[in-house]
This record gives structure tokens, sequence and C-alpha cells, in this order.
């Protein structure tokens, strides 16, 4: 089935499948609809609703927030993580005396210019992987939240990419590494793919 065109309802499938272990209040608040107490009336009427039951299946089927366990689609999702910047989340918008134009509008002497965020069933697949989550403040407005270098840490600790590629011993004994060395070690790592690698597409 095709995204849903109000990006509230489908920032709540968005939601419900990326947080299995909260509730459906919980994802209908995180996608803007009201606080918790309000949203669990609106998340059991969406709910209710085929086409937001079709969309959840749909996104579980695609599987957009899951963790592949083989290493290289894990180094992948890193790599994406730690060179993802926020631009990579705004496009451009066009205005012509004053009335906004269609996207891709090309731009003429005398328009003027704005950027606006590129709404979440818009992202790419690769855009989707470069963050880790979606935030709506109290005013309604929606950033995404990119990964931490800690974050992508525990990404390759899980995937055993540190125990495997990097020689943590000492005297033939295994050190217990804190996050923060952990990080460090990964910010070594991401370095010296930087300097190997062009930045993906």
């Amino acid at each position: 089935m095709p995204q849903l065109n109000d990006w509230r309802r489908e920032l709540f499938c968005w939601e419900t499948v990326q947080n299995p272990g909260k509730s459906a209040g919980h994802c209908a608040a995180a996608a803007g609809f009201g606080n918790k107490d309000c949203a669990a009336t609106q998340a059991s009427k969406l709910l209710d609703e085929p086409e937001i039951v079709e969309r959840i299946e749909e996104l579980k089927k695609r599987k957009l927030f899951q963790i592949e366990a083989d290493s290289g689609s894990l180094l992948e999702l890193v790599r994406r993580r730690a060179y993802a910047t926020p631009t990579d989340y705004y496009r451009q918008v066009v205005y012509r005396e004053g009335k906004r134009m269609p996207l891709g509008t090309e731009l003429e002497d005398g328009d003027e210019t704005d950027s606006e965020l590129i709404p979440p069933h818009e992202l790419t697949n690769a855009q989707a992987k470069g963050i880790i989550g979606i935030k709506i403040d109290r005013r309604g407005v929606m950033t995404y939240q990119h990964a931490s270098m800690e974050a992508s840490a525990l990404l390759m600790r899980h995937g055993g990419l540190l125990n495997d590629k990097v020689d943590v011993t000492s005297g033939g004994q295994s050190l217990n590494l804190s996050d923060s060395q952990i990080a460090e070690r990964a910010a070594q790592i991401l370095n010296a793919v930087r300097e190997r690698t062009d930045k993906p597409s």
C-alpha cells in the first residue's frame, strides 16, 4: 500500500513498529497526537482503522528499523549513521511572488528560498538508516534524532566487530572496556574508514 498522506498517522505506524515494547498511547503521543492520556484514546481509534493496521503490518514486513545480524550490513548502517548530517534531511523550497512553487522548481531571479524538513514518509531507505528516532516538541515541531558515536559503538559491540577486529587483550587477558572507551575505539575505526572510502550516496 502507498505511504499515508497524513504524516502524523504515518509516524504513528513508524513509532508502533520501532517501539514494539511501548504502549499504543506512547506511540500516538510521540507522533504528535496530544499528551499521553489523550493520545491513548486516539491510538485505540487508529488501531481500529484497517488502513492503519495494514500500514503497520507492511512496515513490519519491510523491517525498516531492524538491525541486520550480518556484520557487513551492520558496518554499512554504522557508516551511514556516522556520515549523516542534519542538512541531509532538509530540502529547498522556492517562493515566487510570495507563492510556494512545486518541489523541484528551478530558481529564477527574484525568487526567494527556504528550507523544510523532509517528512518521514518521504525519506529514502538510505536516509531512514541515518536516524535513530523522531522527536516532536511541545510546539509540534518535528526533528530527527541522529545516532551518537556511543550508539554506533554499541552497534559494533552488538555485531561483535570490536572483539573480532580490534586487539583488546593484555597479557592474554581480555580487557573490560567502558562505553566511553568503546566509543573512542569506534571513532578511531570510523576515522580510518573515512580515510579509505568515499561518503555513501
